[in-house]
């Protein structure tokens, strides 16, 4: 479960098997404690975070092509549900150009090889974690299967 509130973190911990904070920090001790108040599994601390979108290509050029649409869409449409909720754009959504070359140059959204994902999984360490999102806004089942059986099989086995 997703969310960019205590109340979010807290219901996730009621409701979720895990909570996606969006890369902020100060709202994973919410999640936490009421994680602990409900006698569940500490989930620690706050764990390092890779990208929100990463994606797992042979050839990361072609796969921008197939997928950055998708991303367009996701953040457009989170902007605009933002601007209605708030009457501005807000969180990281907030006074953003959102043109393909900084979506690409964003560290949020990663497409990438599978040497360049283990050399990632490197840096973050062990107590991290990596979001393969691979139906972002409607990407094709038979491309995001491409995907998941490239990371199954270049990634996955290296990594804890």
């Amino acid at each position: 479960m997703g969310g960019s509130s205590a109340a979010a973190a807290r219901r996730a911990a009621h409701i979720a098997d895990d909570w996606f904070p969006p890369l902020e920090e100060k709202l994973w001790p919410p999640y936490r404690e009421e994680c602990i108040k409900l006698g569940k599994p500490d989930p620690g601390t706050y764990p390092k975070q890779g990208p929100i979108f990463l994606w797992i290509a042979a050839n990361p050029e072609k796969a921008w092509e197939q997928v950055l649409p998708h991303v367009q869409h996701q953040l457009q449409s989170y902007s605009q549900w933002t601007q209605e909720a708030f009457g501005k754009p807000a969180g990281p959504y907030a006074g953003k150009q959102m043109t393909p070359e900084t979506i690409r140059q964003s560290p949020a959204y990663k497409v990438l090889t599978p040497d360049q994902a283990l050399e990632l999984v490197a840096t973050l360490g062990q107590h991290s974690v990596l979001y393969l999102n691979p139906l972002l806004a409607g990407i094709d089942p038979e491309i995001s299967w491409q995907m998941l059986k490239l990371y199954e099989r270049e990634v996955h086995p290296y990594i804890r």
